[in-house]
C-alpha cells in the first residue's frame, strides 16, 4: 500500500498546476483533514496499547516478577507464546465486545505483536499486525514496525514504519473508507523511571500520506510534536501540515479543546479561514 500511495500521490501532484487560483481561494474542505488525524490517532493509540502490555510484563521487558503489573488497559486477555520464552514471542491481546472501561474506547479483536528481543533493549524488532480489530465501530488493519533506538533512563524511542493501513467507519453510509502510511518517531519521552504506565506521555513526529474517505489523497507532516498524555485517548498538543493536489495546506493544530477531547482547529492560509471539527 505504500507503495501505491506514494505513486497515486505523485501522479495526482502533476495535475495540481492546472488549478486556478480561483478555486483555491473557494477551497475550504475538512475531510482529509479529520482522515489524517483519525488516522494517526488510531495507530499511536494501537502502539501505547502494546506498551501498556510491554512495559509492566516481567518476561517481555525483564521486570522483577514481584514488581510486575496487570496492564493497565481494557483488554480481555493476554497470551505469550512461548509462555516464558525465550524470543521471539508472539503476543496476543485480545479485546472482548462485552468488556468496557470508564475512559476508554470500546475495542474488540486482538493485536497481535512478534517480539525478538527485550521490549526495552536497544535493536527490539516489535512486528504488530491486527486481527479482526475495531474500535468504536472503525475496523482497523494494517502492519506497524517498531524498532527500539533509544533506550535510556526515562526515554525509550521506536523508530516505526506504518504500512497498509485501512479503516472503515461503520456508523457511516457511502464512503467511509481510508487508506494510510506513515514513518514516525515514537517516543516514551516521560515516566520509564516508574513500571506502571500511567505516567507515560508519548510524542510523535513524522510523516505519512493516505487516501481519504472523500478520495482526497494526502501527505502529512507533523510540524510542532504530537504529544499523546497517558489519561487520554486524543493527541492533547501538536500541530500537522496536510498538503493534497489542487488545494491549498492545511496547518492542523490538536490543542484547540478544552482538555482531553476530539477537536482540533484547521487553519487554510492565506484567506480561507479556520474552521474547529472534530474526530470521531
Amino acid at each position: 500500500m505504500k507503495g501505491l500511495l506514494s505513486a497515486i500521490l505523485a501522479m495526482a501532484l502533476l495535475f495540481s498546476v492546472s488549478c486556478k487560483n480561483s478555486d483555491r481561494d473557494l477551497d475550504n474542505s475538512t475531510g482529509s483533514s479529520v482522515s489524517a488525524w483519525t488516522s494517526m490517532n488510531h495507530f499511536h493509540n494501537i502502539m501505547r496499547e502494546v506498551h501498556r502490555v510491554a512495559q509492566v510484563d516481567s518476561v517481555l521487558n525483564g521486570v522483577n516478577p514481584s514488581d510486575a503489573l496487570l496492564p493497565d488497559n481494557c483488554m480481555d486477555s493476554l497470551v505469550r507464546t512461548p509462555n516464558l520464552g525465550p524470543f521471539p514471542i508472539d503476543v496476543e491481546i485480545f479485546y472482548s465486545d462485552f468488556k468496557s472501561c470508564e475512559g476508554q474506547r470500546n475495542r474488540s479483536g486482538k493485536i497481535n505483536a512478534t517480539f525478538n528481543g527485550s521490549y526495552s533493549d536497544l535493536g527490539t524488532v516489535i512486528d504488530v499486525t491486527l486481527t479482526d480489530y475495531m474500535v468504536d465501530n472503525v475496523s482497523i488493519s494494517g502492519d506497524i514496525k517498531m524498532t527500539v533506538i533509544q533506550s535510556v533512563i526515562d526515554s525509550l524511542i521506536f523508530d516505526v514504519e506504518i504500512t497498509n493501513g485501512s479503516l472503515t467507519d461503520f456508523d457511516k453510509p457511502g464512503k467511509n473508507q481510508s487508506y494510510f502510511d506513515a514513518n514516525i518517531v515514537f517516543n516514551n519521552s516521560t515516566g520509564r523511571k516508574t513500571i506502571p504506565t500511567n505516567d507515560d506521555n508519548f510524542v510523535m513526529t513524522g510523516e505519512g500520506n493516505g487516501i481519504a474517505e472523500n478520495g482526497v489523497i494526502y501527505s502529512y507532516i507533523i510540524e510542532n510534536e504530537m504529544v499523546l498524555l497517558p489519561d487520554c485517548e486524543y493527541e492533547q498538543f501538536g500541530s500537522f501540515r496536510l498538503s493534497a493536489p489542487n488545494t491549498q495546506d492545511r496547518i492542523c493544530n490538536v490543542n484547540e479543546g478544552d482538555g482531553c477531547d476530539n477537536i482540533f482547529q484547521i487553519a487554510i492560509p492565506p484567506a480561507n479561514g479556520n474552521q474547529v471539527v472534530e474526530i470521531k
